[in-house]
């Protein structure tokens, strides 16, 4: 089992695939430490591509009860491993690419708010502070130009000495037309993705059924992203970044990142995968900091490593960036009834 701390966030891009029959507990608090199995995280892996799946189909998929499913999201709720829902335009909506930085600093920031400074720029979706001045973040961008613009942003802030910036291969999703009825829909679900059927209806003056049938349309559609947002924690452990550079004349992509998925069901939380060369940015959790080097020792040892380094996250904070504020545009010039 897997114990985790409060106050470290992330995205799953969905890089993380797990072997849901080798463990079957309950989450559960010991000594006010929350633990996930195997099950919790696919769970939420599950909620954060689509934060309307029910307790119904998940229970089919790992093997319980409906109401095990039931009582597993409403603790991991209630301890803020679940921190909110949201939505927002897949990037293939809006043209999008992500970019993944690293901000080299000299240290001399306080990190909640230099992480605050970096999110006020309009193109940064999250951002995070690191151990050794080091700052993590996700950019949205449309075109080589806006991602200029972020990196000039980022060179102008006082203390940054270095700023690298990885465009992601990711998942786009895909473009899908959103009409008045849709952005309705859409109005509502804005303020509480996980909204009854039955109330968005009454909300919006259309039939459950008709609602029940757009909702579906939007998720199978992958336009519009309604997604769990996650923090990593209530306790002591330690959330960090393995940087990892791998030999791409001995391996391939896919290969190593089963060999990373195989060997770290359970702590290897996301994979951050650059598009311009053989470097994955590998989110983990470990109990302790001796965990932390069994870890990295693991992963240096594999006989395609090139090099590791490690980031270990202090503060994390997620902001409005062009997804979301495209949707909240287009549902604002909707026609409302």
């Amino acid at each position: 089992m897997l114990a985790i701390r409060k106050g470290y966030s992330l995205f799953l891009q969905n890089s993380c695939h797990f072997d849901y029959s080798v463990i079957h507990w309950d989450a559960s608090f010991i000594s006010g430490v929350l633990f996930l199995d195997l099950i919790d995280k696919g769970i939420l892996s599950d909620l954060t591509r689509n934060c309307r799946a029910t307790y119904q189909e998940m229970a089919g998929k790992y093997g319980i009860s409906a109401n095990a499913i039931r009582k597993r999201i409403q603790k991991l709720e209630d301890s803020g491993v679940i921190c909110e829902y949201g939505i927002a335009l897949s990037p293939a909506m809006f043209d999008a690419d992500y970019a993944f930085g690293v901000l080299y600093t000299d240290g001399s920031h306080d990190e909640q708010e230099f992480v605050e400074r970096i999110g006020r720029n309009r193109f940064v979706s999250a951002a995070s502070s690191y151990t050794g001045g080091i700052y993590l973040l996700i950019a949205e961008f449309r075109s080589m130009d806006e991602l200029h613009q972020v990196s000039s942003f980022l060179r102008s802030l006082e203390g940054v000495d270095q700023v690298e910036l990885h465009t992601l291969v990711i998942d786009k999703g895909n473009q899908v037309k959103l009409g008045q009825l849709a952005l309705r829909v859409l109005n509502q679900l804005n303020s509480d993705p996980k909204m009854p059927i039955v109330e968005v209806a009454e909300k919006t003056g259309l039939t459950a059924r008709r609602v029940r049938r757009i909702i579906n349309e939007l998720i199978e559609g992958k336009g519009v992203r309604l997604r769990a947002l996650l923090e990593l924690g209530v306790a002591d452990s330690i959330p960090f970044i393995a940087r990892i550079v791998w030999n791409e004349s001995k391996t391939t992509h896919d290969e190593f990142l089963s060999w990373l998925n195989q060997s770290f069901q359970l702590p290897l939380w996301e994979v951050f995968i650059s598009a311009s060369e053989s470097t994955f940015f590998c989110l983990f959790t470990a109990g302790n900091l001796t965990e932390t080097e069994d870890i990295t020792r693991s992963i240096r040892s594999h006989e395609h490593v090139k090099s590791i380094r490690v980031y270990v996250s202090i503060y994390h904070k997620y902001f409005q960036a062009l997804g979301q504020s495209r949707l909240l545009e287009m549902i604002g010039n909707a026609r409302t009834y």
